[in-house]
């Protein structure tokens, strides 16, 4: 088992999520993100999921997501 003691939503967002939710100029950059790494990427990427926290639900389903996505791997989030 893993605890982890800090997450940021924005960069453990699900790739089918974040697409998801983009806009599609955003989906377009997210794409390019995940094509071509460099030392930009994390950037650009962080820059673009930020965005998509508009409202309580999506935080809120975003924060599902990603703890249900921790349990798979064992991880415990404190």
């Amino acid at each position: 088992m893993k605890v982890d003691l800090r997450v940021v939503l924005a960069g453990s967002i699900r790739k089918t999520t974040l697409i998801e939710l983009a806009s599609s100029e955003e989906q377009k950059e997210i794409e390019k993100c995940f094509s071509k790494i460099d030392p930009d990427t994390p950037f650009k990427f962080y820059e673009i999921s930020s965005k998509i926290f508009k409202d309580i639900p999506t935080v809120k389903r975003v924060t599902k997501e990603v703890l249900e996505d921790y349990k798979k791997h064992n991880v415990i989030y404190m």
